[in-house]
């Protein structure tokens, strides 16, 4: 299996992404609890975060199987 530098570097910067969202460094959940009515609790904002970690994951689970998505644009425009 060959494995393309780009496509690593996609899927790290992917990765950061992920722990942005993330509770332990989640600092998107922070920025997120600080702007929120007092009303809302914590569990709130980690529970909404959810479905977008979980298209995150899936985003992953494709670029590894389908290794040409990460390099895809970069052919078609150059």
């Amino acid at each position: 299996m060959v494995i393309c530098v780009a496509w690593c570097v996609v899927l790290v910067c992917v990765f950061f992404v992920t722990v942005s969202l993330t509770p332990a460094f989640g600092y998107a959940l922070f920025y997120l609890r600080s702007v929120a009515p007092r009303s809302m609790k914590s569990m709130d904002v980690m529970s909404g975060v959810v479905p977008f970690i979980c298209l995150i994951f899936s985003m992953c689970i494709c670029l590894a199987i389908f290794l040409g998505l990460a390099t895809w644009l970069t052919t078609v425009l150059y």
